[in-house]
């Protein structure tokens, strides 16, 4: 065999293997998204007046009815709705808040459900790919599913370097997305990485006069 002709089994070979890792992560993506579906629900509570949105995302992180979700005046009320993903409803209590972190923890009457995992969460790093799950634009109402966007994470980088353009209470790190994920609805979702593993909590569309 001539060092041409090894050069081109061995294009070929690449070439060969990188289709079936593609085809093998294309069809895991369908088991992927419906394996963490069951995790997620649908908050519903104040607003509904002067463009503020009544509804937002959460995540179920106990079997017991645990759901993390973002701190926000959808919560400042004395009746919340949380819908599951096979569309049973319940009230929602408010158990817990860190507005320094905006992140709530509500909870419902249920058990035996389906959760993440929090204890097993993931860090990721620039250029790895993320799923994240919410009901963005209020979509789902009932036994639908949470919309997924696939996107990559750009960057992770403290909050506080943004301080100045940007008015929040949480100076920690944050994921820097290539992936509309601030649309109404969105916050308070899961950031997952492609086998489903809990990544993060998506955070509230930040704005102020500079930027709105």
């Amino acid at each position: 065999m001539t060092r041409n002709q090894a050069m081109r089994w061995g294009v070929l070979l690449a070439c060969v293997l990188m289709t079936n890792s593609v085809i093998a992560a294309s069809r895991a993506f369908p088991r992927v998204v419906q394996s963490v579906q069951p995790n997620m629900v649908k908050i519903y509570g104040a607003g509904g007046i002067r463009g503020l949105e009544a509804y937002q995302s959460g995540m179920l992180i106990s079997k017991e009815g645990h759901v993390l979700t973002v701190w926000s005046y959808v919560l400042d009320t004395d009746y919340i709705t949380v819908t599951l993903n096979d569309g049973r409803k319940f009230k929602g209590e408010l158990v817990g808040a860190d507005p320094r972190l905006e992140i709530a923890v509500l909870k419902i009457e249920a058990e035996d459900l389906a959760c993440f995992n929090v204890d097993e969460s993931v860090e990721l790093g620039s250029g790895d790919r993320v799923l994240a799950f919410s009901n963005l634009f209020g979509v789902a109402t009932g036994n639908e599913p949470a919309s997924v966007l696939h996107g990559s994470v750009a960057v992770r980088t403290p909050l506080s370097a943004r301080r100045g353009a940007f008015e929040s209470t949480y100076t920690g790190d944050v994921y820097v997305l290539d992936a509309m994920t601030n649309n109404p609805g969105a916050a308070g979702g899961a950031l997952t990485d492609r086998q489903g593993r809990l990544v993060g909590l998506l955070g509230k569309e930040l704005r102020n006069s500079l930027n709105n």
